[in-house]
């Protein structure tokens, strides 16, 4: 049997994280992209941001999500009037449920804005969260400041499934975010991601046909390299 090794900060991630991908699922719902109908109004832009490992080696959206375990996410925002407000839009799809006439309604939870300290660094736009935040810290939405203040900012938190008791193993998780300004009623949001739920023992397989994938690459890379190389 295959045996698979990873660092303990990937295992702590894999386990807890939130690790987007899909099984069989793709990573945005068809039509569901962030923009008002209404191109008239310039509503704030957001963008889910990929979640990497803390070695910065693994793009977590490729993999599962354990069910039992908490969506990473990561987004930013920028806007032409100043950021009132952010949301996480989220539901969870039992598994075997398909397209029905009474689809799961979405869950709104209000995301804390977190005010910046100096000890903390500057906030890094692309990665949802200060220069130093540990991977664990929790920054559910700052807007910057500065002049003009609040047009941009972001964040990086997680989303607990551990009470959620339809988060099983074949069901999947959908999400997206809203970011409010102080100039329209209406939010910008982002795309939805969708995410596969796994158990552990699916994940684990998961890992085995991936290590077995990366072997055969560089296996190949080595018959390449005898190759041409003089």
């Amino acid at each position: 049997m295959n045996q698979v090794v990873i660092s303990r900060a990937l295992f702590i991630g894999l386990l807890f994280g939130g690790l987007s991908g899909t099984i069989g699922i793709p990573s945005a719902t068809p039509g569901e992209k962030a923009a008002s109908k209404d191109k008239g109004e310039r509503l704030p832009k957001v963008e889910l941001l990929a979640v990497r490992d803390p070695g910065g080696d693994i793009a977590f959206e490729d993999m599962p999500q354990l069910a039992n375990g908490a969506v990473r996410i990561a987004y930013r925002c920028e806007g032409a009037h100043a950021l009132k407000r952010a949301d996480l839009r989220y539901r969870i799809i039992p598994p075997g449920d398909g397209p029905k006439a009474n689809p799961v309604p979405w869950q709104t939870l209000p995301l804390k804005e977190l005010l910046a300290k100096p000890e903390w660094g500057s906030f890094d736009l692309s990665r949802g969260t200060f220069e130093k935040s540990q991977p664990r810290d929790q920054v559910p939405f700052h807007a910057l400041a500065g002049e003009p203040a609040r047009r941009a900012g972001g964040g990086r938190f997680e989303l607990s499934l551990k009470n959620e008791k339809t988060a099983k193993p074949g069901g999947r998780v959908e999400f997206f975010i809203e970011v409010f300004d102080e100039h329209h009623e209406k939010p910008g949001r982002s795309e939805t991601r969708v995410k596969a739920l796994v158990s552990e023992a699916q994940f684990l397989d998961w890992l085995r046909t991936r290590a077995d994938e990366d072997k055969r690459l560089r296996e190949l890379e080595r018959k390449q390299r005898k190759v041409f190389d003089p």
